[in-house]
């Protein structure tokens, strides 16, 4: 966990702040759990600390607007008309605030599929623009054109994320290795990092544990595993917004 309470009000302990919305609605999703679980414990409801111990408010808060926070761009800027206000003004009342405080995280979890939802439809035109940049052969290799097509670091990610979808998805399931320019549309990248690569991988924990599932069968690949590493892929980029 990465919260306590201490008298009477929620602390965080989880040491650094999360630098994506992706990661901040997870440790907002978290806190409000948290908070829910003392109250049924203790019976008493502690200050949720505010602005103090909010993911989403220590990244997008300012002093004139909450900047691009999801919860903000839902119609709620600081919060108004959720039920984090409902909780705010009942800490007298356990039996409110436990009920507030489990819709805020389920409100959270709501808003988070949502965000993914239209992350993953900003994507997909991009990941579009290179559907016929491959070729299926023993292994599946960019073609030239395409390579030509990465100008950023966000067609990087397209790129990527079309090649394992054609991998997983189309029943290719033809892997050009990693560390062949020709072949990973990461490797051949100037814009980014191979996101494969050690120690960046390290920072995806499921791509990492999907992709060496993947390289320890590659005389039998299976669809499973090209899904799992697809997903994780998409995790890793939700992971940078």
């Amino acid at each position: 966990m990465g919260f306590k309470v201490a008298y009477g009000r929620i602390e965080y302990t989880g040491g650094d702040w999360p630098t994506s919305t992706y990661r901040a609605l997870d440790l907002s999703i978290e806190k409000w759990d948290f908070i829910s679980e003392v109250i049924v414990l203790s019976g008493n409801p502690p200050s949720d600390g505010g602005t103090g111990t909010c993911a989403l408010c220590k990244l997008h808060f300012g002093p004139i607007s909450c900047g691009a926070c999801p919860v903000a761009q839902d119609g709620h800027t600081k919060c108004s008309g959720t039920p984090y206000e409902q909780y705010a003004n009942s800490l007298s009342w356990p039996s409110t605030c436990i009920i507030a405080a489990g819709r805020e995280a389920e409100y959270l979890r709501d808003l988070k599929g949502k965000w993914v939802a239209e992350k993953i439809m900003e994507i997909k035109p991009l990941m579009n623009l290179f559907s016929d940049s491959f070729t299926i052969g023993d292994e599946c290799v960019m073609k030239p054109s395409g390579l030509k097509m990465i100008k950023n670091k966000q067609l990087t990610w397209a790129a990527g994320l079309e090649y394992w979808r054609q991998i997983a998805f189309e029943g290719t399931l033809k892997w050009g290795r990693a560390g062949k320019d020709v072949s990973c549309p990461f490797c051949s990248s100037e814009y980014m990092t191979c996101v494969f690569a050690k120690p960046g991988i390290e920072k995806y924990p499921e791509l990492e544990k999907a992709f060496k599932l993947w390289v320890r069968r590659p005389s039998q690949p299976r669809s499973s595993d090209a899904e799992a590493v697809y997903r994780g892929l998409m995790d890793a980029y939700l992971t940078t917004l």
